[in-house]
């Protein structure tokens, strides 16, 4: 990442309380697009800074992010980090290179570290991936709080669904009815599938297609 780059979290979640619908979005800096700076050091010219930040815009923390009340250990196995449970604990970032020898900055607890992660710091030609996790995450906030107006096909009506999580959520099953008791539709059968843990105590939105009628 670079610094004159940024992204507002999801406005509706805790990780961003202020932000605001006018400044939201992702920014990168133009020298990290390809074909700016023709420095052969720089790290960041290839366009993996506004893929990092994209993610951060769809709720991805840092894989080396330290949650408060854990004295700024992210080896500490209770920290969350980034509550993505597939993406090793990282102590530190990558300093902006790409290690022949991924580093491990917690050595006691498994994977080295994800150097390889858009959302790591490491250099641009290093970043190749996210985690299933990650993605599974982006999904949720992409439908949970990026998603808006979606557009609805022919002989369709969009139908805003609302739901209420208690203090643990965790895995999300829901099933919506007709006024007769007769199914519509549910999060195996045209719906949509979510993983809740770090959404407690929220009202969350969805829009969905139905059929009109």
């Amino acid at each position: 990442a670079d610094e004159g780059s940024f992204a507002y979290f999801p406005p509706l979640t805790s990780l961003q309380d202020q932000a605001v619908d006018a400044d939201d979005g992702a920014w990168t800096d133009i020298s990290t697009m390809p074909g700016v700076d023709t420095d052969p050091d720089a790290c960041c010219t290839l366009g993996v800074t506004l893929v990092h930040e994209i993610g951060h815009w769809l709720g991805l923390q840092h894989t080396f992010e330290q949650q408060d009340g854990f004295n700024n250990d992210g080896c500490n196995p209770n920290n969350p980090n980034d509550y993505v449970d597939d993406t090793p604990q990282q102590f530190d970032y990558t300093d902006f290179d790409c290690p022949a020898n991924p580093t491990d900055t917690c050595p006691l607890l498994p994977g080295k570290d994800p150097i390889h992660n858009y959302m790591d710091y490491s250099s641009d030609d290093c970043c190749t991936e996210f985690t299933r996790g990650q993605m599974d995450r982006m999904f949720a906030v992409w439908s949970l709080y990026r998603q808006r107006n979606e557009v609805c096909g022919a002989g369709t009506s969009s139908f805003m669904m609302t739901i209420y999580t208690d203090n643990r959520p965790n895995h999300l099953n829901w099933q919506l009815e007709a006024t007769d008791g007769s199914f519509i539709i549910n999060q195996n059968n045209g719906g949509f599938e979510l993983e809740l843990s770090d959404f407690a105590s929220e009202t969350l939105q969805h829009d969905i297609c139905l059929q009109s009628g």
